[in-house]
């Protein structure tokens, strides 16, 4: 029914597109473009922050824009808790995150936390499904970019931002630049925290009852510092990121009147350090970047007995400590018809844990190349090749193929294909966890394909873009974490996943005097299901993955006039199974949700004053299973504003 509503309102809304009355003459503030030679853009590259997005969104997390306004689907354990992202049916550690080139993917557990990413960090953000970038180790389920941008005008540049919300939810940021023609210096900094107290339906119990949630305060604070400078051709570049996370666990639904003296809590801080240069000559383009990410981690768990003396029951103290050092060297250019790139890449990972036997250590080596070409027949063609070689197992090639096609008789619409193979290396708990780890995993491997087509059109104010894409990918070697006869779990390379579905993406914006409009909407259907032998042996082969929803649709719209603008927002998260007993049909599946976000601004000056309203009908839904999420909240926000340009 939800769905059924939610396309009749997409195409009510594609109606009113055909109809409108469009004027004449429309004045845009100026705007550079800059591009190389060959324009092709992957049909499956999405760029998200836009200048609206970007100034309502600062006092977001990644995780809260994703959600909402990409067919990625966001799994959160709780209000404030760990988030991971989904891509056209993979799991957390086959997504992907590069912040400016460097890949910050845990060597651990090979997943981010999207909830730690502050958009306020973000200068530009884009998400790639399917097959990646091919100078960069590929991602079987997408990557998701991060990037801050130089800007070397001749300016000085303040922001402010104070945000209060609900359940003693509060936000400060502060960000800073100078810069000339050749150099600029950028600070940002910030801090949030929440009591994070909010009250919450227990369906765990019989009868269901209205519960507070307890022990779930968070507090996160960190900054930013960027250095770039311009010497003649080339462009250097210095970007540090540091953060420390201090986070209260609360109990899951099922435990919170288990009584005692329950204590679990995370606290993590990092430092991401990013080397860079860039030089241009011609049509040739040289850069090299060496990173440097540190983490510690540190996760505390500690029950009792329910009555006097409080006895301990378990007791966990893990300390994790990783550092990697990624050095990455590209030369692209020119040559007649073709555009030519080469790379190649060496990464050390280093981690020390009280849950690995020893230190542990180990290299990687990537080496890939790619040439393009624009036909003049409209066809764009684009071939890659990569190497990949993990401490001293065998060289394994990744080879990639993608080309589109534009009719010169009907240049709005164009249509495309891509494959290729991909994969994905164990992580270190996976080889060395204690107990439990397998060294003897092999990487997974990924045969992907995927066909789309898209429509564009710009007249006057209007401009609307739809594309449909299907895609098909299947994975060998699907690593899989099990119960042993040992009494602990172990993974193993035993699922060979078949995952298969369906996008579509609209969008529409239209200026028309002072109105400015704007609607998108994403729709994803995926279907992931293990065909693999152990899977036909336990009958449960066929069956949907657990926690990867079949269907996954977001749609946002709003309407700016002169100073003040509405937002409405909606994200529809299809049922999703917990397990593949068919016995538990209450508790093996967790039910589909809608939530409803409205968002109001008025801009004054150099002042901004944004009211958010989330979860408007007050939702009671879990994106895993006992884990609570909020309901009706809101989100208050001030901002200042102070742009100078500076004369020679």
């Amino acid at each position: 029914m939800r769905i059924g509503l939610f396309i009749v309102v997409w195409i009510c809304l594609m109606a009113l597109q055909s109809r409108a009355d469009i004027p004449d003459t429309v004045y845009l503030k100026q705007v550079e473009v800059t591009a190389r030679t060959i324009t092709a853009v992957p049909h499956d590259r999405l760029q998200l922050l836009d200048s609206m997005m970007a100034q309502t969104s600062k006092t977001l997390t990644l995780s809260g824009v994703l959600g909402l306004n990409s067919p990625v689907f966001i799994r959160e354990n709780g209000y404030g808790g760990l988030a991971t992202a989904s891509f056209r049916g993979t799991t957390a550690n086959h997504t992907l995150v590069l912040w400016n080139g460097a890949l910050i993917n845990g060597p651990q557990l090979g997943q981010v936390d999207f909830s730690t990413i502050p958009m306020f960090l973000v200068d530009q953000l884009v998400v790639q499904a399917g097959i990646s970038d091919i100078h960069h180790i590929t991602g079987i389920g997408g990557v998701v970019t991060v990037n801050n941008l130089p800007d070397l005008s001749k300016k000085l540049q303040v922001s402010l931002l104070q945000s209060v919300g609900s359940y003693k939810s509060f936000g400060s940021f502060f960000g800073g630049s100078l810069s000339n023609s050749k150099l600029q210096a950028r600070i940002r900094a910030f801090r949030k925290s929440s009591l994070n107290n909010f009250e919450y339906l227990n369906t765990a119990q019989w009868p269901q009852q209205k519960m507070e949630n307890v022990n779930a305060q968070y507090a996160v604070k960190g900054f930013q510092q960027e250095f770039y400078y311009r010497k003649g051709k080339s462009l250097f570049g210095l970007v540090s990121w540091n953060q420390w996370d201090e986070r209260q666990l609360p109990p899951i639904m099922t435990n919170v009147d288990r009584g005692g003296r329950p204590e679990e809590y995370q606290n993590t801080k990092f430092s991401r350090n990013v080397l860079s240069w860039r030089y241009f000559s011609g049509s040739m383009t040289l850069s090299a970047r060496t990173n440097l990410l540190f983490e510690k981690q540190h996760y505390f768990l500690k029950t009792t007995s329910s009555y006097p003396p409080y006895a301990v029951v378990s007791l966990i103290d893990s300390e994790n400590q990783s550092s990697v050092w990624q050095n990455h060297l590209m030369m692209s250019r020119q040559l007649g018809m073709y555009h030519m790139e080469v790379s190649t890449q060496y990464d050390l990972e280093q981690v020390r844990s009280n849950n690995l036997p020893e230190h542990k250590q180990r290299r990687f080596f990537g080496l890939s190349a790619s040439s393009e070409r624009e036909f003049d027949s409209g066809i764009n063609l684009r071939l890659g090749i990569r190497l990949d070689r993990m401490n001293h197992e065998r060289a394994t090639l990744s080879p990639t193929m993608s080309m589109t096609f534009v009719p010169k008789s009907l240049s709005s619409v164009s249509f495309g294909l891509t494959g290729g193979r991909a994969q994905r290396f164990p992580t270190m708990n996976d080889l060395y966890w204690f107990p439990g780890g397998n060294p003897r995993l092999v990487p997974e491997k990924a045969l992907q394909s995927s066909m789309f087509t898209a429509w564009q059109t710009q007249q006057n104010g209007l401009v609307a873009e739809s594309r449909f894409t299907i895609h098909a990918s299947w994975i060998r070697n699907w690593i899989q974490w099990r119960p042993s006869s040992f009494r602990y779990w172990i993974p193993e390379n035993i699922a060979q996943v078949f995952a298969r579905g369906a996008e579509l993406y609209q969008s529409v914006s239209l200026v028309r005097g002072h109105w400015n409009m704007s609607f998108k909407a994403h729709y994803s259907f995926t279907l992931t299901t293990d065909e693999g032998q152990t899977a036909h042996q336990q009958h449960y082969a066929g069956k949907q993955l657990i926690y990867i929803p079949k269907h996954h649709a977001n749609l946002n719209a709003r309407i700016d006039y002169r100073r003040v603008y509405l937002s409405f927002g909606t994200e529809l998260v299809g049922q999703r199974r917990t397990t593949y007993n068919d016995d538990l049909e209450v508790f093996g599946n967790l039910p589909s949700y809608q939530l409803v976000n409205l968002g109001i601004g008025w801009s004054w000056r150099k002042f901004n004053v944004d009211l958010k309203l989330n979860n408007l009908f007050d939702i009671d839904y879990q994106a895993v299973m006992w884990r609570p999420m909020p309901g009706r909240n809101f989100e208050f926000v001030v901002s200042y504003s102070f742009e100078k340009y500076l004369h020679p």
